[in-house]
């Protein structure tokens, strides 16, 4: 696998950024002690494209712009700039933050994956099915051909949602 310039000097000096950052950042694992219960109370709302910048630095982070967008640009045309424009939003959503280290500034989430996906949920089951888990599930049984461990798998996680 090919790494950038850039991703081997950071890595390189892996333990200078730690000093650097003075802070409870897990780099791979995306969690920081600083303000994470505030942010988690008030996921932000995240776009179908910066779902896409979001998905790449919960996979490694933290990341510079560039190798942001290097990676992106195996299935988007997207340019540095729309890349930097992203990740502006999403700083000023809160759902990223970066450091400083030397001429970069790397950037890291600061919101989970899993409570992001929790809120979307969440945010589309009241938008299209007025909050009903019943509704949702009724309407997707009815459009979807569904084979019986499917229907099955259904009522399970029905009867354990009634427990």
């Amino acid at each position: 696998m090919h790494k950038s310039r850039v991703t081997q000097a950071i890595h390189r000096h892996a333990t200078q950024l730690l000093k650097f950052l003075k802070t409870d950042v897990i780099l791979y694992g995306f969690t920081r002690s600083t303000n994470t219960r505030d942010i988690m109370k008030n996921i932000p709302r995240i776009s179908d494209s910066e779902w896409k910048i979001m998905k790449i630095l919960w996979r490694r982070a933290p990341q510079p712009a560039y190798d942001i967008a290097e990676e992106i640009s195996r299935t988007e045309n997207w340019d540095i700039r729309t890349v930097k424009t992203f990740l502006s939003r999403l700083v000023k959503k809160g759902a990223l933050s970066y450091r400083k280290y030397k001429n970069l500034y790397l950037y890291f989430p600061i919101v989970s994956e899993e409570k992001s996906k929790q809120q979307q949920g969440e945010s589309f089951l009241n938008q299209v099915f007025d909050g009903s888990m019943e509704k949702m599930f009724l309407h997707f049984a009815k459009s979807k051909k569904l084979s019986e461990d499917q229907l099955e798998q259904l009522r399970r996680i029905a009867e354990q949602m009634e427990d």
